[in-house]
């Protein structure tokens, strides 16, 4: 099985978060390499992203924490406890309860594949591929870490996320876990700020981690 998939112009199928449970949702490699060697550890603005009009990457809060003056929350649905959002073919935000984990990107979600959605579990993650000038689904790309496939089975931190650090100039894979994107009271409600560099980050290694069989597919 590849990697990835070309997805069609417009996806009518509801997402699979029941056969997608405990997975996650994120990351873009586009994305990751457009912001290699910055990162967002600020809870008010935890979403690496790029602004278009800026043309610059920016830590960004979730869109669901300001829809029109609304505040998502997914607290009173056990089964269905991960905000996540997308965007219609016009570009109206969408913000749902899912069974799975989520770490996505504005810029890719409305500005590049705005009316697209992944639904096949082996294939979650929404991404661009600039070559192409496309849209597609991937695999993500933590569940296959030079043989390791992370998770993050921690109730405070469930998100897998994938990014690019650079080590003078050299970039390598970070895959590490995130925390929910529930907004807490004491948090602004949206905005932007700048991503900067974590000189302190480490490589995620722990009990959730497994070794990957060269003929597992992805």
């Amino acid at each position: 099985m590849a990697l990835k998939e070309v997805i069609r112009p417009r996806w009518q199928a509801a997402l699979a978060a029941a056969l997608c449970a405990r997975q996650s949702l994120g990351n873009s490699i586009f994305l990751a390499t457009l912001c290699a060697g910055e990162t967002c550890n600020d809870a008010s603005h935890p979403l690496i992203d790029y602004d278009e009009d800026e043309e610059r990457c920016v830590c960004r809060a979730h869109p669901c924490w300001d829809d029109n003056g609304r505040v998502h929350s997914c607290k009173d649905k056990p089964d269905f406890s991960y905000l996540s959002f997308r965007y219609t073919d016009e570009k109206d935000l969408v913000c749902e309860c899912s069974s799975i984990p989520q770490y996505s990107s504005v810029h890719i979600a409305h500005d590049l594949c705005s009316g697209h959605m992944c639904d096949k579990p082996d294939f979650p993650v929404l991404d661009f591929d600039a070559e192409q000038q496309q849209c597609l689904c991937r695999a993500h790309p933590c569940w296959n870490d030079n043989g390791l496939r992370h998770s993050c089975d921690k109730p405070d931190f469930p998100i897998l996320r994938y990014r690019k650090d650079k080590d003078y100039g050299t970039e390598r894979d970070v895959c590490e876990c995130q925390i929910s994107m529930e907004k807490t009271t004491d948090l602004p409600v949206m905005g932007s700020s700048a991503p900067g560099a974590d000189p302190n980050e480490a490589d995620f290694l722990d009990e959730d981690d497994e070794a990957v069989d060269d003929e597992d597919e992805f």
